[in-house]
């Protein structure tokens, strides 16, 4: 394979090769966090990759998250793949029952007694981890002391506080998205004030209502704006509630229906405006669900009112000739100046942030790395790094560039012999470069934003798809026709 150029059709053909070794008639490939772990663009190539490797043999399975999973344009959930919630419902009736048996499994027999010994603290352990494996077992870690033996405190304050640090993770990685999506940074911050509004409407709709019909969801009016839409994203993608269902109320309208976060309920005092709570009654909040009790809100309640794209602006980078602000996301060229918009390199600024004050979700890992350091202190990961010059290329060094790599691929007479369609296909790749330079140029010449350029893509019946590895990034190289189209 030393000398083969890395494809879909080669990864599919080698698959199969194991297969037939070791006698089986499928195989699964587990892609989890590919999907909001890349940026926008590897995103797109992600799906692309998704949808073209799934086969009769090969099924390809990748994790999703709600506000931050990019798919490319020709990729449909429905037709290309099928999407399955796997998020533990905190509602379903064998809830508790999977939950003890997860903690049955992953602790020892004498901290497992202990969690076991009091059904209703056990029940609210359970549930304010809120079907989240990984928040239950952080609650039970904050109890056990390690000493000769563990030991661990079950006291009602002790799993209180625990809860509350949770809730702190929790809330870290939604505000780490200020980071991690920078152009949504307003988005996230008005998002905050947004779920403590949540939060409260619960408290004072569940004060005048017994323990048996206390409310855990809250109803949003639709239609939704697309920007208050976005933030509930973010809040699902962070834990920190759930959608459920929506409900019809005839004339007064539908409603999205979303479940607050159980463990932000318990830290908040939600339930009957109470600050000394029994156990029992607060285990019997959390058990009991009426489906008619939630509180009905509007986004004009939540938000205000006024002009939504007002109260949600995009963080844009200024221009960097006049400083005037950019006007939206697509926007490539300066509408003052018209010079050309660089848009940052997100891996660039969250390399240089200080690990010590930075970003919310490094702060543990940080003190991780640092505790067994002796003379050495991990300040920021930027100066561990390679730093590799990021000049402009002009259109035609780019042009060059990529025309010596396909060259060098065509070097190899045996590989085309033996490939006699893999010829044809690099002189696309030379004809594709090129029109790619003409594109750069027209792009450079035009410097306004009352016109984009557009690169068509007809797909002519019989001509392969290949798909080739430049420089460690995937790309898709297909045999087409391409045509500049202007629009105003």
């Amino acid at each position: 394979m030393a000398n083969e150029l890395l494809s879909i059709s080669l990864l599919e053909s080698e698959i199969k090769k194991i297969l037939n070794i070791g006698d089986m008639s499928s195989c699964v490939l587990l892609l989890d966090d590919a999907a909001h772990a890349f940026s926008k663009e590897q995103q797109y190539d992600f799906f692309e990759f998704f949808r073209n490797i799934k086969s009769r043999e090969i099924s390809p399975k990748a994790a999703i998250y709600p506000g931050v999973t990019n798919f490319s344009a020709s990729f449909h959930v429905g037709h290309d793949a099928e999407e399955i919630d796997v998020w533990i419902k905190v509602t379903d009736n064998d809830y508790i029952e999977f939950m003890t048996k997860l903690l049955q499994k992953r602790f020892p027999v004498e901290v497992f007694g202990e969690l076991t010994r009091d059904k209703d603290l056990l029940s609210l352990i359970c549930y304010s981890s809120f079907g989240i494996p990984r928040a239950l077992l952080n609650i039970v870690h904050n109890l056990c002391q390690e000493k000769k033996a563990i030991e661990i405190d079950c006291g009602k304050n002790s799993i209180l506080m625990s809860i509350r640090k949770v809730n702190g993770l929790f809330m870290n990685i939604y505000k780490s998205l200020e980071e991690q999506l920078p152009i949504y940074k307003e988005f996230v911050r008005k998002g905050v004030g947004i779920y403590e509004t949540l939060s409260e409407s619960l408290k004072q709709y569940n004060k005048e209502k017994d323990f048996y019909n206390q409310a855990v969801e809250v109803g949003i009016k639709k239609p939704i704006p697309v920007e208050s839409g976005k933030v509930f994203n973010f809040f699902q993608y962070a834990g920190l509630l759930m959608y459920d269902r929506e409900l019809s109320r005839g004339e007064n309208g539908r409603y999205a229906i979303y479940i607050i976060n159980y463990g932000f309920l318990v830290e908040q005092n939600v339930f009957g405006g109470k600050t000394n709570i029994k156990k029992t009654e607060l285990a019997e909040a959390l058990r009991t669900r009426n489906m008619h009790e939630y509180k009905r809100l509007t986004v004009e309640s939540l938000l205000g009112e006024g002009n939504i794209s007002d109260i949600f602006p995009f963080s844009l980078p200024p221009c960097p000739k006049c400083n005037t602000p950019g006007i939206s996301a697509d926007t490539k060229f300066c509408s003052e100046c018209g010079e050309r918009l660089i848009t940052p390199s997100l891996f660039e600024e969250l390399v240089k942030n200080d690990i010590c004050r930075g970003v919310h979700w490094m702060i543990s890992w940080k003190d991780c790395v640092n505790k067994s350091a002796e003379n050495e202190r991990i300040q920021d990961i930027q100066s561990y790094l390679l730093k590799e010059s990021s000049a402009y290329k002009a259109p035609i060094d780019a042009f060059y560039t990529e025309v010596k790599k396909i060259v060098m691929y065509s070097s190899d007479i045996q590989m085309l012999e033996e490939n006699d369609f893999l010829g044809p296909l690099l002189f696309v790749g030379i004809i594709s470069g090129t029109e790619n330079y003409i594109r750069e140029i027209l792009t450079e010449c035009i410097k306004t934003d009352s016109y984009y350029v557009y690169i068509n893509s007809i797909y002519i019946s019989g001509i392969y798809r290949f798909h080739t590895w430049y420089t460690g990034v995937l790309q898709n190289c297909t045999g087409r026709k391409r045509g500049l189209m202007w629009q105003n």
